[in-house]
């Protein structure tokens, strides 16, 4: 009897321990955006200012500078969420309003976080935001 005792709590504690290993598993890695500028850009942005130029309610960089800012199809859901605290649904709608009342003109939006970072590199007004394993030496990270 203590031997089939022993069984069935060795038994218990290696199901428990395989259960833990498999939820650590299967915890998904999430992507981390960034907010990034032209090296040439030498603002320092507030979350308030940056979430302000990606809803288009002001136009400028702190300087004066016009600025334009483009979005990563890629990385939007997370972007969305963390710097402009809105859903993918609710930012839709935002632009759905805005647009159809003419108050504002959709950002230019590019499929992938490369072109981004190329858009950027290349514009020194341009501001994108990009998951933070894609960012390279060519742009400067603004906020995280």
């Amino acid at each position: 009897m203590g031997s089939r005792s022993t069984l069935t709590q060795t038994t218990l504690t290696l199901i428990c321990a395989l259960a833990g290993m498999a939820s650590l598993s299967v915890t998904p890695c999430e992507a981390e955006p960034v907010v990034i500028v032209n090296l040439k850009n030498h603002e320092s942005l507030s979350p308030a200012t940056i979430k302000q130029l990606f809803l288009e309610r002001v136009e400028t960089f702190p300087s004066g500078a016009v600025a334009f800012p483009v979005e990563s199809l890629a990385s939007q859901k997370e972007f969305s969420e963390r710097f402009l605290q809105m859903t993918p649904e609710s930012l839709n709608a935002y632009w759905a309003r805005l647009l159809f009342t003419g108050q504002a003109k959709p950002l230019k939006k590019l499929a992938k976080d490369e072109d981004v970072i190329k858009f950027v590199r290349d514009n020194a007004n341009a501001i994108g935001y990009v998951d933070s394993e894609n960012v390279v030496s060519s742009v400067r990270v603004l906020a995280q």
